[in-house]
């Protein structure tokens, strides 16, 4: 007999190789960031323009934990999808939920940093980047959400056998 597996649709493919991308550059850009943050009083002149008041904001921490695991899941999802495993599609969703409530703690954030900054941060360029992140958000959402795509996942799950 032939293998019946269905394979992942080019959108599928296309969203979660982006997600993976995304997802790891930005797990490690944090990792990364957090360990640079030891050196701030070693190199002074690198760490002028941190928004000091922001870093030390309680606030600040627990959305960069939340995003560093946000980031982790869609890394973890978008292997998974790859697969066509309806656990790794939830994931995302589930991940998906997180990601926009912590985006709202770090449009505040941004927020406050273009207020204690405002004379250094280019404004437009930040609502165009908070447009943009809403738009793919929004866009990876509503195409995982989609019924073709859910019934894809559904047919590739194999029910359990008793």
């Amino acid at each position: 007999m032939g293998d019946r597996r269905k394979k992942a649709s080019k959108g599928i493919i296309i969203f979660s190789s982006i997600l993976i991308l995304i997802g790891s550059v930005n797990f490690v850009l944090i990792i990364v960031s957090l360990f640079l943050l030891n050196f701030q009083y070693d190199v002074p002149g690198m760490f002028a323009f941190m928004p000091h008041s922001t870093m030390s904001s309680s606030l600040f921490w627990v959305s960069t934990i939340i995003g560093m695991f946000v980031m982790l899941c869609w890394l973890i999802a978008g292997i998974g999808m790859l697969s066509l495993k309806e656990w790794a599609r939830q994931v995302l969703l589930t991940s998906m939920g997180i990601y926009f409530l912590n985006m709202f703690v770090n449009i505040a954030i941004v927020i406050f940093m273009a207020y204690e900054y405002s004379d250094r941060l280019p404004i437009f360029w930040l609502v165009i980047g908070i447009v943009f992140v809403i738009a793919f958000s929004v866009s990876v959402v509503h195409f995982f959400a989609h019924p073709n795509i859910i019934e894809q996942f559904k047919k590739h799950t194999r029910p359990v056998r008793r």
